[in-house]
Protein backbone atom coordinates (compact mmCIF):
# COMPACT_ATOMS: atom_id res chain seq x y z
CA UNK A 1 0.00 0.00 0.00
CA UNK A 2 0.97 3.62 -0.49
CA UNK A 3 0.13 6.01 2.39
CA UNK A 4 -1.02 9.49 1.39
CA UNK A 5 -1.92 12.37 3.70
CA UNK A 6 -4.45 15.08 2.98
CA UNK A 7 -3.60 17.99 5.25
CA UNK A 8 -6.53 19.74 6.86
CA UNK A 9 -6.54 23.53 7.03
CA UNK A 10 -8.88 26.45 7.65
CA UNK A 11 -9.96 26.00 4.01
CA UNK A 12 -10.32 22.20 4.05
CA UNK A 13 -12.14 20.22 6.73
CA UNK A 14 -11.13 16.63 6.01
CA UNK A 15 -14.44 15.45 7.52
CA UNK A 16 -16.09 16.71 4.31
CA UNK A 17 -14.07 14.38 2.04
CA UNK A 18 -15.90 11.43 0.48
CA UNK A 19 -13.16 8.88 1.14
CA UNK A 20 -14.43 6.23 -1.30
CA UNK A 21 -13.96 8.64 -4.23
CA UNK A 22 -10.24 9.15 -3.61
CA UNK A 23 -7.66 8.07 -6.17
CA UNK A 24 -3.91 8.59 -6.00
CA UNK A 25 -2.02 8.43 -9.28
CA UNK A 26 -4.88 6.30 -10.60
CA UNK A 27 -4.73 3.92 -7.61
CA UNK A 28 -7.88 3.14 -5.63
CA UNK A 29 -8.06 3.71 -1.92
CA UNK A 30 -7.75 0.39 -0.06
CA UNK A 31 -10.88 -1.03 1.50
CA UNK A 32 -11.29 -2.85 4.81
CA UNK A 33 -13.36 -5.93 4.08
CA UNK A 34 -14.56 -4.24 0.86
CA UNK A 35 -16.73 -1.95 2.96
CA UNK A 36 -14.75 0.89 4.50
CA UNK A 37 -11.86 2.94 3.12
CA UNK A 38 -8.46 2.37 4.71
CA UNK A 39 -8.26 5.93 6.05
CA UNK A 40 -7.62 7.38 9.46
CA UNK A 41 -7.67 10.81 11.04
CA UNK A 42 -4.61 12.18 12.81
CA UNK A 43 -2.72 15.45 13.15
CA UNK A 44 0.50 14.54 11.37
CA UNK A 45 1.95 18.03 11.08
CA UNK A 46 0.97 19.37 14.53
CA UNK A 47 -0.83 22.40 13.13
CA UNK A 48 -4.03 21.90 15.11
CA UNK A 49 -6.05 20.66 12.12
CA UNK A 50 -7.09 17.05 11.57
CA UNK A 51 -5.41 15.34 8.62
CA UNK A 52 -6.66 12.36 6.63
CA UNK A 53 -4.20 9.53 5.96
CA UNK A 54 -5.33 6.91 3.45
CA UNK A 55 -3.71 3.72 2.19
CA UNK A 56 -3.89 3.15 -1.56
CA UNK A 57 -3.57 -0.27 -3.22
CA UNK A 58 -0.18 -0.17 -4.95
CA UNK A 59 0.31 -1.32 -8.52
CA UNK A 60 3.89 -1.12 -9.74
CA UNK A 61 2.71 -0.73 -13.33
CA UNK A 62 1.22 2.65 -12.36
CA UNK A 63 4.68 4.09 -11.73
CA UNK A 64 7.53 4.67 -14.15
CA UNK A 65 11.03 6.06 -13.73
CA UNK A 66 10.90 9.79 -14.20
CA UNK A 67 7.55 10.16 -12.40
CA UNK A 68 8.20 13.09 -10.12
CA UNK A 69 4.63 14.13 -9.33
CA UNK A 70 1.38 12.39 -8.51
CA UNK A 71 -2.14 13.71 -8.02
CA UNK A 72 -4.83 12.88 -5.52
CA UNK A 73 -8.37 13.33 -6.81
CA UNK A 74 -11.78 12.82 -5.28
CA UNK A 75 -14.92 14.56 -4.16
CA UNK A 76 -16.31 16.26 -1.12
CA UNK A 77 -19.51 14.86 0.36
CA UNK A 78 -21.46 17.56 -1.53
CA UNK A 79 -20.03 16.30 -4.85
CA UNK A 80 -17.51 19.11 -5.33
CA UNK A 81 -14.30 17.85 -6.95
CA UNK A 82 -10.97 18.08 -5.16
CA UNK A 83 -7.47 17.65 -6.49
CA UNK A 84 -3.99 18.01 -5.09
CA UNK A 85 -0.58 17.39 -6.65
CA UNK A 86 2.78 16.96 -4.97
CA UNK A 87 6.21 15.60 -5.66
CA UNK A 88 6.93 11.92 -5.10
CA UNK A 89 10.07 9.87 -4.71
CA UNK A 90 10.03 6.37 -6.22
CA UNK A 91 12.16 3.77 -4.48
CA UNK A 92 12.84 0.31 -5.89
Amino acid sequence: VVPVAVLGSPDLDIAHIDQVTLKFGGLDVGMRGNRFPMCGVENINDDGYSDLVCQFEDDSSAWAPGNEEASLTGELLDGSPIKGTDSICLKP
